[in-house]
């Protein structure tokens, strides 16, 4: 019988998990596995101690809202009228958002659907979501508006306007049906003045429904940390998916890059693969794909084209061909990495932290839609892409240190 695993919490960071596996049955060495996501999996609880995001919610303490989530590095409220409170830290009662029921809304009641509120009309849909770090509300335009621009009332305590500009990041309106790329999306025009969020947007071009997308994030830099490219010609930054793959003579990769990845130099790799979140249906063939490190050490995000395409890639590289059909919101696992993963472990001057992972077209079928997409951590940092790799070492630290960790045992 496998022996259970032990979480390691007080090496948890939030976007990481380490457990401890036990001895090796062979080698008598100790074996762990790490689970890291571009986006955030953990938040701090009431003891300061990083426990697992909990995205259900609750009834409210508060009697002006209907609902409440707090177990997440945020604290929201949320009123089935669209009303909100949002605290940035959940602990830090003297800081927050305020916002009544948006204009938008007025005289419509919404409806809780999994970790959303959502409002629907002919003309558009409202839909309030909370994520493992932000919390978005979304206005999808069924058609054009008879308005160009959607302003929202905020009171707000201990906040300033450079602080709410910051969170709001890159807001942006998308095609919903959106194939790819910077054509099918624009950034929004944004301005905090007395009390309002105003969201200035042009739609002229556009095909609808279109996505007006105002998000408090806690963790806008993480939407470099994935990326896409088209034709080896032009990188996408925050973009609305990730993808491999072809459509017609067009030819798409993708870049992902993680963050404290804590694995010793010299290890030796068991297990590791990507798990990618699918965003849509798509099932037409043959995509074929390879997946590559790069062999470098710590290395930082990528800013250009002309930077992704001179990274240097491991010699080792894992065929992910033939890839199966992909449903929307399925996780979906790459073929094994470990010897990608053990190459870069194995570099003279290998350091702990960040690995980037590329995600490459390789030969498939040159016609419409021939590809795998997912979410990209600026769509739902919930599903971003994630990365599990379970490794063997013998050095210092292991189960001898485990008596004085704080841990808990799976209750799974």
């Amino acid at each position: 019988m496998a022996r259970e695993a032990i979480q390691l919490y007080d090496q948890w960071t939030a976007n990481k998990r380490v457990s401890y596996l036990g001895k090796s049955f062979f080698l008598r060495r100790d074996k762990y596995a790490l689970d890291i996501s571009i986006g955030p999996q953990n938040y701090r609880n009431d003891l300061g101690l990083y426990d697992a995001i909990d995205l259900t919610p609750v009834i409210s303490d508060l009697p002006q809202f209907n609902l409440m989530v707090n177990k997440a590095p945020y604290k929201l409220y949320a009123g089935l009228n669209g009303a909100r409170r949002f605290y940035p830290n959940r602990v830090a009662s003297h800081r927050y958002l305020d916002f009544p029921a948006p204009k938008v809304a007025f005289g419509r009641s919404f409806m809780l659907e999994g970790t959303k509120l959502v409002s629907r009309n002919m003309d558009y849909n409202i839909e309030i979501e909370w994520q493992n770090n932000r919390v978005t509300f979304d206005t999808i335009l069924h058609k054009a508006p008879a308005f160009d621009k959607i302003v929202f009332d905020v009171d707000r305590l201990g906040i300033n306007d450079d602080t709410i500009l910051a969170m709001l990041g890159t807001p942006k309106v998308y095609e919903k049906e959106q194939v790819f790329g910077e054509a099918q999306s624009r950034m929004l025009d944004v301005s905090v003045k007395r009390g309002e969020i105003t969201l200035g947007f042009d739609l002229m071009g556009m095909k609808f429904p279109l996505v007006i997308d105002p998000t408090l994030d806690l963790q806008v830099g993480a939407g470099a940390d994935d990326v896409e490219t088209l034709n080896d010609s032009d990188l996408f930054i925050n973009g609305t998916i990730i993808l491999a793959g072809k459509d017609s003579s067009n030819s798409f990769d993708s870049a992902f890059r993680f963050t404290g990845v804590t694995i010793p130099q010299g290890s030796i790799i068991d297990v590791a693969h990507l798990i990618i979140t699918a965003n849509a249906n798509k099932s037409n063939t043959t995509v074929n794909t390879n997946v590559y490190g790069e062999d470098a050490d710590d290395p930082g995000q990528i800013t250009t084209i002309s930077d992704y395409l001179g990274r240097a890639r491991t010699s080792t590289v894992a065929a992910w061909a033939d890839i199966e059909a992909w449903t929307t919101n399925t996780e979906y696992q790459s073929p094994e990495l470990k010897t990608v993963v053990k190459t870069i472990v194995d570099r003279a001057s290998y350091g702990e932290d960040a690995m980037i992972f590329f995600w490459e077209d390789n030969g498939s079928t040159a016609s419409s839609e021939v590809r795998r997409t997912g979410y990209e951590y600026e769509t739902d940092s919930s599903k971003a892409v994630k990365f599990h790799v379970e490794y063997t070492t013998g050095g210092a630290g292991g189960a001898a240190g485990l008596a004085n960790r704080r841990r808990r045992r799976l209750s799974s």
